[in-house]
């Protein structure tokens, strides 16, 4: 695959482990694989203020059922994006799931985050 090969030929960039992750993730329908994992991982240990990595990294832990952890991710990303940011809404959508999966069953959370639009 093409950025399988970026990748590999790239000497360690960030901006390709955590696209490559994404892609994972999306054809996963939303899921973290082991591989995309392991690619947002790498993203964060060559760039740890990697934005995208860090928030890959936080829907992980609450995929992986640690709410708090991603919660706690989520809302130091919040403070750190400019207020005219395009993502500042959509992040403050996953702020509030994450608080109610701190709150609820997180596998039912889970399992049911799909019906809230």
């Amino acid at each position: 695959d093409a950025l399988r090969r970026a990748l590999a030929l790239s000497g360690g960039d960030a901006d390709l482990q955590t696209a490559f992750g994404d892609i994972l993730t999306k054809s996963a329908r939303g899921t973290i694989t082991a591989e995309a994992l392991a690619a947002f991982k790498k993203a964060r240990e060559l760039a740890p203020r990697h934005m995208g990595a860090r928030y890959f990294l936080a829907l992980a832990d609450l995929q992986a059922g640690r709410p708090q952890p991603a919660y706690d991710a989520w809302l130091a990303l919040y403070g750190e994006l400019p207020e005219n940011s395009d993502n500042r809404q959509a992040l403050a959508e996953q702020i509030r799931r994450a608080a109610l999966a701190k709150t609820l069953n997180w596998r039912r959370f889970w399992r049911f985050r799909n019906c809230w639009g």
